[in-house]
C-alpha cells in the first residue's frame, strides 16, 4: 500500500515538473516589422530561417533577460530583452552594425507566444 502511495506521489511530481519544463516562445519585432524575431529554446529564428544552424550566435543570460549576438547578412547584431516577465520598448532592442561602423537601434515589441 505504501509502494502505491509512493509511486502515485512520485508520478503527480513528474507530471508537474514536465508542465513546468516546456518552452514558451517569444515573438518580438520592430515597430514597422521589418525584423521579426522568435526565440525559443535559447534559438534564434529570424523570419523563418533557423538562424543557429546557419549563423555562429552566442546567447548571455541575466537574471531576468538576456543578449544574443549574431552576423546576418553581413551585418553583426545585438539582440537585447531586459525582463523576460515584464517585456518593454523602452528596455528591449536591436542594434545592428554594418561593417562600415554604421549602427542602427530600434526599439522591439515583444510577447510570449
Amino acid at each position: 500500500m505504501k509502494i502505491i502511495k509512493i509511486l502515485a506521489v512520485i508520478s503527480v511530481m513528474l507530471m508537474a515538473i514536465g508542465s513546468k519544463a516546456s518552452v514558451k516562445q517569444i515573438k518580438c519585432h520592430t515597430p514597422r516589422e521589418n525584423h521579426i524575431f522568435t526565440i525559443k529554446n535559447d534559438r534564434l529564428v529570424l523570419e523563418g530561417r533557423n538562424l543557429a544552424s546557419t549563423v555562429a550566435q552566442r546567447m548571455r543570460k541575466t537574471a531576468t533577460g538576456f543578449t544574443t549576438y549574431f552576423s546576418f547578412q553581413g551585418k553583426k547584431h545585438k539582440l537585447h530583452i531586459d525582463n523576460t516577465n515584464s517585456f518593454s520598448e523602452l528596455d528591449d532592442y536591436i542594434q545592428m552594425r554594418s561593417k562600415q561602423g554604421h549602427e542602427m537601434t530600434y526599439p522591439l515589441t515583444c510577447s510570449w507566444k
